[in-house]
């Protein structure tokens, strides 16, 4: 009946429905939040227990959409009890809708989204199994809408540390468009075997992340799909004798592979690694050297777009000269180190060559090492924050060789002066990140004096740092900056009366505040910033009544707004609803 109606529909009109009725779902249920996240596309169903938020409106065309909850949140939902007339008017309501995701998490908290893969491991691996919770089931309203659907188009599943129901993988199993499926640290059915489940359904599978679970080398040959391009089996470990290992007959034919903290044997290393369609490799943390019969670790491919060895322990085996030879590497991730052993990577002519991107972030640097990194012919962009304090002058003493680095990150470090001075040898640096650095106020006529005429500089993050007004007036000099991220006093433009002459970036683009208290002349700030699209507070605090419905009219490109754990006053949020009238999304990010 919905299809019909649906169908009866134009486009133009179809549109307009799915933008303008999201914010009814949250009319059925008391009890239940739903928020449109606009960026990601999702509709999220979960519990209010905490603080309140909001849905705004926004000017994109919604087509496709996931749906996104918690256990909690399915347990009201589905001992909710509806009429007849409120139950079919909610199934209007969904239907004119295409979901094509669906993703469930105990606490809305996803490994996928954690861009910090040692704390999101390291998070899973002290995680329990969900052992005494009810298994989940999507086997109601909203969900039973479209499962199961003779034209169910589902192409996204993400599971994570939920218990899973034996009807729930009945429904799932009859997905048979899924291209995605990430199951994170769930627990199954008794008796019931993942890989033979998956691998007889979702055949056509092109992305498989199967992560905090034990792998039974007996069914590894069922993780290997024709269509797979993306294998992430990270935070795993191994069962069962290497006897009984059976590799299937099809050879992969993976573009991206994870393998972050796991515990694998060298046999499936050497079967997946071998690869040479393998373009993205992450390693991340995984203990070499304890493996049986490293002897055979050999043949593995050599040249990657992306390979992140970081915490990576070798010991021995780089010495041996098997392993990671000859690397040809785009961008090179070797962070974490409290040891030597990046000397045999980075001493790689054939790196000196190729690499255009090196993070060595929190790593022990020796007089090697610095020499090595002189030795890079290309490199672009080089990432050397959070070095010990130790070794910050060895650092100082060799970073400033490389003219035509375009990114440099010192987060961290502290910066003298001289060292200011001498950064601005880099004439075509376009991004540098100095955050946490022990500027004091001033600072920047000596970082600047070179790069305000060479006016190349298109982001820079000085945050939490201090700055007073002749930093930001010669900040303002720089004509391509787009990308500015600062902390500052609340109080410094008290008594200044030319803050839309004197400090106006001509072309920036994106502007964001870190740990700053917002009052009424910062705003005057803000609004100064005429070529403004994205407007970005993290663990800021907005004063009472700072915003304005007209004053935001004045920034015409605006087009986001992001608060990442800020706190705003209720008369702001108030403004920040109504600006769904000239098409500016706000996005509240708590986690």
């Amino acid at each position: 009946m919905f299809d019909n109606e649906i169908i009866r529909l134009n486009q133009e009109n179809l549109f307009r429905y799915r933008k303008i009725l999201i914010p009814f779902f949250k009319t059925f249920y008391e009890s239940i939040n739903v928020i449109f996240d606009v960026k990601e596309n999702e509709i999220l169903f979960v519990e209010k227990c905490q603080p309140k938020k909001f849905y705004f409106f926004n000017e994109k065309n919604i087509q496709n959409i996931k749906i996104r909850t918690t256990p909690d949140a399915i347990n009201y939902m589905k001992n909710k009890i509806f009429d007849e007339k409120k139950t079919e008017m909610y199934l209007w309501l969904l239907s004119i809708y295409q979901i094509d995701g669906i993703r469930v998490s105990y606490d809305n908290i996803y490994y996928s989204e954690c861009i910090d893969s040692d704390f999101a491991s390291n998070f899973l691996c002290k995680t329990a199994y969900s052992v005494d919770t009810e298994p989940v089931c999507l086997d109601f309203m909203p969900f039973n809408v479209f499962i199961p659907k003779e034209d169910l188009n589902i192409k996204y599943i993400e599971l994570e540390r939920i218990n899973i129901s034996s009807k729930m993988l009945l429904l799932i199993k009859d997905c048979s468009n899924l291209e995605s499926l990430i199951l994170v640290k769930c627990v199954f059915p008794v008796n019931f075997i993942a890989s033979v489940y998956i691998y007889e359904n979702f055949k056509n599978l092109k992305i498989f992340r199967y992560v905090g679970f034990p792998l039974y080398i007996s069914q590894f040959k069922n993780l290997i799909f024709k269509n797979l391009v993306a294998l992430d089996l990270s935070c795993s470990f191994l069962r069962g004798s290497i006897a009984n290992i059976k590799f299937p007959e099809q050879k992969p034919s993976l573009k991206c592979l994870r393998l972050d903290y796991s515990k694998l044997n060298v046999f499936i290393l050497n079967f997946l690694i071998k690869d040479q369609s393998l373009e993205i490799l992450s390693l991340r943390g995984v203990i070499l050297y304890n493996l049986l019969h490293t002897d055979a670790l050999f043949g593995w491919q050599n040249h990657f777009y992306f390979l992140d060895i970081s915490r990576c322990k070798f010991n021995f085996l780089l010495s041996k000269g098997n392993l990671f030879q000859n690397l040809d590497v785009w961008i090179l991730y070797l962070e974490n180190f409290d040891t030597v052993e990046p000397n045999k990577i980075l001493s790689q002519k054939s790196l000196h060559q190729s690499t255009r991107k090196l993070s060595l972030s929190q790593s022990l640097l020796s007089p090697e090492i610095l020499y090595y990194l002189q030795c890079f012919e290309y490199l672009e962009h080089l990432n050397l924050s959070g070095l010990p304090v130790n070794h910050l002058r060895w650092a100082k003493d060799h970073i400033f060789y490389n003219s035509n680095l375009q990114s440099l990150d010192l987060s961290d470090w502290t910066i003298s002066q001289e060292d200011l001075i001498s950064l601005s040898q880099f004439k075509y640096l376009k991004e540098l990140y100095i955050p946490r650095c022990d500027l004091n106020a001033g600072s920047m006529k000596y970082l600047l004096k070179e790069w305000i005429h060479t006016n190349v500089l298109e982001k820079i993050d000085v945050s939490e740092n201090q700055l007073d007004l002749s930093d930001l007036a010669l900040l303002c000099q720089l004509i391509c900056l787009i990308h500015f991220i600062f902390s500052v006093e609340s109080s410094i433009f008290y008594n200044c009366d030319r803050i839309f002459e004197d400090f106006r970036f001509i072309n920036l683009k994106i502007l964001v505040f870190v740990r700053c208290f917002v009052n009424k002349s910062l705003f005057k700030f803000i609004l100064a910033q005429v070529a403004l699209k994205i407007l970005e507070f993290r663990e800021s605090k907005i004063g009472k009544c700072v915003f304005s419905y007209d004053s935001f009219t004045l920034l015409r490109f605006l087009e986001t707004i992001n608060f990442l754990h800020t706190i705003l006053d209720q008369e702001d949020i108030k403004i920040l609803e109504q600006l769904q009238s000239i098409g500016i999304c706000v996005n509240f990010y708590e986690q």
